[in-house]
């Protein structure tokens, strides 16, 4: 990138890719009104660019800070058995966004749905956290709960499959 001129979306993503190789922890870089804040805790290393005042027009301003005990290394996951397991049996219920999906309405209470249960169309079967905001989940379809796809408190991105209900009547 030259000298005072404004990061293309090319030199962010090379950014971010450069830091999720590393081993920081945080990172907040502001740039004009760009800000790119970037953070690895018990998920993976998540980024926002958003349209925001910096706090200097000028430079780009980078802070960053190296995690206090280096993070364990993932265990290796066996590869799936050779026989492919059966698909869903009906319509998935897709996730309308990213974060964090919650299957109950908080910690240890009962889930909103189960495999099994009958749903109407407005019937909440979880909630998405994105940025401290909790968003409900509707059904969308009425029917019965067949397979659920996601586990508690995992994380979710837009359009993937959160539950599978069979309609009503087939």
């Amino acid at each position: 990138m030259a000298e005072n001129a404004r990061p293309s979306w090319d030199d962010l993503v090379q950014l971010i890719t450069e830091v999720d190789g590393s081993d920081f922890d945080n990172v907040a870089i502001e740039y004009d009104d760009i800000s790119v804040r970037m953070s690895r805790g018990e998920l993976p290393a998540t980024a926002v660019a958003q349209l925001a005042p910096a706090a200097s027009a000028t430079s780009p301003q980078l802070t960053a800070s190296k995690p206090a005990h280096p993070e364990p290394a993932l265990p290796a996951v066996a590869p799936p058995a050779s026989s492919t397991p059966a698909a869903p049996h009906g319509t998935a219920v897709t996730s309308p966004m990213m974060g964090i999906f919650f299957r109950s309405p908080s910690p240890g209470a009962p889930p909103f749905v189960s495999v099994g249960d009958t749903v109407r169309t407005d019937s909440i079967i979880g909630i998405i956290e994105v940025m401290k905001l909790m968003n409900p989940v509707h059904a969308g379809i009425a029917g019965t709960i067949s397979a659920i796809a996601v586990e508690d408190a995992q994380a979710v991105e837009f359009g993937q499959d959160l539950l599978y209900i069979v309609p009503e009547g087939s």
